[in-house]
């Protein structure tokens, strides 16, 4: 189990490099939450996993790398990367959680899936002004030992629960939050659903190059956000752009190129 935190410590608020580095969250159950954080260690100490982890949630939530969002039944799941140097944990779920702040609603989305299927699913909220940290749940689904579905949609769920059941029944390896919007329609699910779809995403990721320039040339502005990276970097960078060409056909039957 990796986690990563953003709310800060009060020791360092009054030390010089840490003074522009938070935010009040205006949110009486959560506080004050850093604008960012560096990560940093040994090699293969986990850094990278991390990033790979947000790629993983991600490009699972929303089925990335088929143009049709949601998965045909029995369609396998990826990525699926269990930790396999340990037989107790070589063949569990995948298992992600995540704690955010979307429309001064604070909420909590959780899941677990392998190669086959999602596990569970739950979401959990805090309202604006509650004073304490318990989570209300909106919903949360799973499927027993004996493979049977059990779903509980708490009252404050919003929608049909009827057709919310019924897209529940009809899979068993998409998430319900992003198939109950897309298929239904249910815009109570919306802050949710956008959040993750546009501010939870991997900007670079050497692994993940293309993606990394659709995301840049799909906007001027992600463009923006790219060079304004680069030159706090001071590379000496102060713009790019991006060229397609042909590249002949011999030079991928040239068997010495990998």
């Amino acid at each position: 189990k990796q986690t990563i935190d953003l709310r800060t410590i009060k020791k360092f608020h009054s030390a010089e490099n840490f003074a522009n580095n938070y935010f009040d969250s205006k949110l009486k159950n959560t506080g004050e939450l850093l604008k960012s954080s560096a990560i940093y260690g040994a090699n293969a100490s986990g850094k990278s996993n991390l990033i790979k982890a947000v790629f993983a949630f991600n490009y699972v939530a929303f089925n990335r790398g088929n143009k049709i969002n949601n998965r045909k039944k029995n369609e396998r799941i990826e990525p699926y990367e269990p930790f396999a140097l340990d037989n107790k944990f070589n063949k569990e779920p995948t298992e992600f959680e995540i704690d955010f702040i979307a429309e001064k609603t604070r909420y909590r989305f959780s899941f677990g899936y392998d190669n086959n299927k999602i596990h569970y699913e739950k979401l959990e909220y805090l309202k604006e002004n509650s004073a304490s940290n318990n989570f209300k749940l909106i919903y949360h689904w799973q499927f027993d030992k004996n493979n049977q579905l059990k779903v509980n949609f708490s009252d404050d769920f919003q929608g049909s629960k009827d057709r919310a059941l019924e897209i529940l029944q009809n899979t068993q390896n998409n998430l319900f939050l992003f198939l109950n919007v897309n298929e239904d329609g249910n815009k109570f699910l919306n802050p949710i659903y956008n959040w993750i779809g546009k501010k939870l995403f991997i900007a670079f990721d050497h692994d993940n190059f293309e993606e990394t320039v659709r995301w840049v040339r799909k906007d001027p502005k992600n463009k923006k956000l790219t060079l304004d990276l680069i030159k706090k970097f001071d590379l000496g960078i102060k713009d790019f752009k991006f060229e397609e060409i042909d590249i002949p056909k011999k030079f991928f039957e040239d068997p010495k190129v990998p």
